[in-house]
C-alpha cells in the first residue's frame, strides 16, 4: 500500500495540499463546474473523493459540462478509466472518476514540486 501511503503523505503536506486544491479548482472552473467546496476541503482522501463525486453528480446533467473533456483536461485516458472500471465493477462510475482525478492532479503537483526543487 505504499502508493496509498504516498497519497496520504502528499495530502498531509500543507504546501502540496494547497497546490492540489488550486489545480483542482482551476480544472473544474475550466469546465463550468462548481469549485467553491474546495476551499473547505480537509486533506482526508475519502472526504475529498466524496465531495468531488457529489459535485460531479450535480453537474453531470448540466448543459456545458462534459465529463470526457474534464478527464482530457486532467490527463486521464480512456484506457486508465476502463481498466479502473473493470477492476471495481461494484463502485459507481463517478466515484472512480473522482478517484482518478484526485490521484492524477496530486501526481502532477508532486512532479511539478520535485522538478522545481531540482532546478529544472
Amino acid at each position: 500500500m505504499s502508493k496509498e501511503l504516498s497519497i496520504k503523505e502528499s495530502l498531509n503536506s500543507k504546501e502540496l495540499f494547497e497546490a492540489f486544491k488550486q489545480q483542482l479548482k482551476k480544472d473544474l472552473n475550466e469546465y463550468n463546474c462548481e469549485s467553491e467546496f474546495i476551499d473547505a476541503l480537509t486533506s482526508e482522501f475519502e472526504l475529498i473523493k466524496q465531495s468531488l463525486t457529489t459535485v460531479l453528480k450535480a453537474h453531470e446533467k448540466k448543459a456545458g459540462f462534459n465529463i470526457q473533456q474534464l478527464l482530457y483536461r486532467v490527463d486521464i485516458n480512456e484506457k486508465q478509466l476502463s481498466t479502473r472500471l473493470q477492476e471495481n465493477k461494484e463502485e459507481e462510475y463517478l466515484s472512480i472518476v473522482s478517484e482518478l482525478i484526485i490521484k492524477r492532479i496530486l501526481q502532477k503537483v508532486v512532479l511539478k514540486k520535485h522538478f522545481s526543487n531540482n532546478g529544472h
